[in-house]
This record gives C-alpha cells, structure tokens and sequence, in this order.
C-alpha cells in the first residue's frame, strides 16, 4: 500500500484540490521586455473584504503616458467580473497544467511572461506564461479607468510597480 502511496504522491495523483475563482484571494500577470519597466504587470489581491489593483502599463486613452500605482482599492463588482472571466475562461485549469519551459541556456535580456495565482488556503500557482487575452484586455481597461485616480492619491506612492 506504501509503494501506492509513494507512486502517486511522485506524480501528483493524491489529494490536489481543486481551486475555483472563490479561492483566489490573489493574481498576477507580468511581461518583462528589454526595457528596465515592464511592458505590463497587473496584480489583484484581497485584504479583508476589499479588492486592490495594482497595474504597470501603457494607458490606452493617452499616447505615449505609462502609468504605475499599487494597491488601489476598486469596487467589488468589477473584481468579480475579472473573476468571471477568469471562471469562463478557464484560467485555473490551464496555469495548473501548463508546463514551464525547459531552458539550456539562461539569457538574462530575454523577454519574460509571468502569471500566478494563490488561494484561500496559501496555495500558489506560478507558471511562465501569459493570461488569455480576454482577461489582459480587462486589466488593461481597469488601469485605463483608474489610473488618474490612482496617481492622484495620496495613499499611493509614485513609480511603484505591482507587487
């Protein structure tokens, strides 16, 4: 029965739980080029009942103004919308099952995507590839929306990137 045991446990066939959207008390996604800031870096995370963003990135409403602010409260309502995405999408699943590259050679310029959830119970999901596009371009629309706000505030300090 031990041998079972061992075998299962080597290849992850015991008692992996099952995460859903309700799990994640925390996100974030990242795409680091050449350049010394990230082409973006998004993150969400819960504290208390409350949902703060954080975003690095070119605003679509403005040419040529990148932003940068962290841990800026938004409603409830437009988390769970990302959420839903995140649900509809099926973004759990396929970060669980993603498999990370394997790298010979390790180029320290080279471009890299990061995304990574955790959940309820401290667990984390961190994997080298980039969110769906649908979620990208929700997180995008959101730092739009809340940028000028975010930047204002007096509780967020200047050109901090998401952490």
């Amino acid at each position: 029965m031990s041998a079972v045991f061992t075998v299962s446990a080597l290849f992850g066939c015991g008692g992996s739980r099952k995460y859903t959207v309700d799990d994640i008390i925390s996100f974030h996604t990242s795409y680091y080029g050449m350049a010394s800031n990230p082409v973006y870096a998004f993150a969400l995370r819960k504290q208390d009942e409350n949902w703060l963003f954080s975003a690095s990135c070119w605003v679509k409403s403005r040419e040529d103004c990148y932003t940068s602010f962290s841990s800026f409260p938004i409603p409830t309502e437009e988390a769970e919308e990302f959420l839903e995405i995140i649900r509809e999408e099926d973004e759990i699943r396929r970060l669980r099952k993603y498999r990370n590259p394997i790298r010979i050679f390790n180029a320290a310029d080279a471009p890299m995507r990061s995304s990574g959830m955790t959940f309820s119970d401290g667990n984390t999901i961190e994997k080298e590839t980039m969110l769906g596009d649908r979620a990208l371009n929700y997180l995008y629309a959101l730092a739009d929306r809340y940028y000028k706000a975010a930047e204002s505030s007096a509780d967020t300090p200047p050109d901090t990137a998401a952490n």
